[in-house]
């Protein structure tokens, strides 16, 4: 039997094709540097994409994130473990959080009124929060006249501001320009219904919910996102390596021989 000599000792090649591309982040410096940058920093993940079906994994592969049908699965190829995301994406995370909200107010009804108080302040301020953490955040995106070029690829860059300060720079590639950019984009939009999914999918927080609509508004595949801070870039990632057609279908699967545990956020 063949084996996929470049991600995982277990995936046994069969005919299928996908996307697998390198996303890097590079920390620039310090997010509140007042003097010099601090030596930059960088990781780098592998991703394999399928119809919208998504994997990440650290070079090492010891730690490999699995997106698939609405669940989330986390390998330790170490100890061959797989812990399975019981709440992965937006809504089962927000059902969870209005299951906290109702646990605490069915206890407040049980006081007496001299002490329910307290505890409805508490369902209040958890309420203000929940709804905070899955409201959009407002951002206004401007296309300059700069261009950029990543691993090759030329792109136009968007300048993103938020309360009316700079917070991103993305730089977009056409489609077209970029064979795979389709599967990439799908991966994207599949992983915007996970919470906090813009960091897997993009290497950034732009929130926990409804940040996808701006991002395919963009028309092309995002190549470089620069995170500023105080006006100053604090982080780079960059989309590298960009290959399609790569036959792995079983890098999508499971492997039968390791446990299963269940935690309730992804890790």
């Amino acid at each position: 039997m063949r084996y996929c000599l470049i991600f995982l000792a277990w995936c046994p090649l069969t005919a299928s094709a996908g996307t697998s591309y390198l996303v890097t982040n590079k920390i620039l410096s310090a997010p509140h540097a007042s003097t010099s940058p601090q030596h930059a920093s960088s990781s780098v993940a592998q991703y394999f994409v399928e119809d919208g079906t998504v994997r990440a994994a650290g070079l090492d592969e010891r730690t490999v994130y699995l997106f698939k049908d609405t669940r989330a699965f986390v390998i330790d190829t170490a100890s061959k473990v797989i812990q399975v995301v019981t709440s992965a994406t937006v809504s089962q995370v927000q059902q969870r959080m209005d299951e906290r909200v109702s646990y605490v107010k069915d206890a407040a009804a049980k006081l007496p009124p001299d002490k329910r108080a307290v505890m409805d302040k508490m369902a209040a301020d958890m309420q203000a929060l929940n709804d905070s953490r899955r409201s959009a955040v407002a951002r206004d995106y401007h296309l300059t006249d700069r261009s950029e070029s990543v691993d090759g690829h030329a792109c136009r860059v968007w300048e993103v501001q938020e309360w009316q300060a700079k917070r991103f720079e993305i730089c977009v590639a056409r489609k077209p320009a970029i064979p795979g950019s389709a599967d990439i984009l799908n991966g994207m939009q599949k992983l915007s219904g996970y919470w906090q999914g813009s960091i897997f999918a993009l290497g950034v927080k732009l929130g926990n919910a409804g940040w996808w609509p701006q991002i395919a508004a963009l028309d092309g595949l995002p190549i470089l996102i620069r995170e500023f801070k105080d006006g100053s870039a604090v982080a780079e990632t960059t989309l590298t390596s960009i290959g399609s057609g790569v036959d792995a279908a079983s890098m999508l699967d499971l492997p039968d021989e390791y446990s299963r545990t269940e935690v309730a956020f992804i890790p």
